[in-house]
């Protein structure tokens, strides 16, 4: 084993819990860098982010969701981007790797929506960055927003998971606003744009 991986998609939700547990972690004999997956603007600080350099962490990713204030908003995160962009400067401070994760597809996000999520990212200069389709589930809120406003598909075989070369599947939803074709392009701009200037791809 050469690692220790915490998946939960809110670790930090008790700070508290996770100060206690890295240092009981540090104290231990286990000696492996510790992973934790998923964390969020707000559960972040310098105690924790001290702790977690320490623990040998080998990169701290946050969930931007969307760079556009107004898609941003309608995901109801429960924070602001000047936190998630203040969390990033902090992860910095600390001199450790950076990830940020956004979803294409959101309630009323566009071409043009994708582009600010773009030039976000460009500005907070990440070591990682994800790009994920939205995959509207059953159950959930943005599929009662899909159902009215655009189309889902067949999800039987679909899912949210990237592949191994870090790429999504087909997009699986689309609305007038956002069609399949200029999601794909969306999406194309997006995992691109390290390697060619934006507007070399937006033609």
């Amino acid at each position: 084993m050469g690692s220790v991986v915490i998946y939960d998609d809110n670790a930090m939700f008790r700070k508290d819990h996770v100060k206690t547990f890295l240092n009981l972690y540090l104290d231990s004999d286990i000696n492996l860098p510790l992973t934790i997956i998923n964390t969020r603007a707000d559960g972040l600080d310098d105690e924790i982010l001290s702790l977690l350099k320490k623990a040998k962490c080998p990169s701290i990713g946050i969930g931007v969701e969307s760079g556009d204030p107004e898609v941003f908003k309608k995901i109801k995160k429960g924070e602001t981007l000047d936190d998630i962009t203040k969390a990033a400067e902090l992860i910095k401070k600390h001199k450790l790797p950076l990830a940020l994760c956004f979803v294409i597809g959101l309630e009323d996000d566009s071409l043009e929506k994708t582009k600010a999520s773009i030039e976000y990212a460009k500005k907070m200069k990440p070591d990682h960055i994800y790009w994920n389709m939205i995959t509207p589930f059953e159950g959930t809120s943005i599929r009662e927003w899909y159902d009215e406003n655009g189309k889902v598909f067949d999800l039987l075989n679909h899912s949210s998971w990237v592949d191994g070369d870090f790429m999504c599947e087909e997009p699986c939803a689309e609305t007038p606003e956002f069609t399949i074709d200029q999601r794909k392009k969306a999406y194309l701009m997006a995992i691109c744009y390290w390697i060619w200037p934006l507007k070399s791809i937006q033609k």
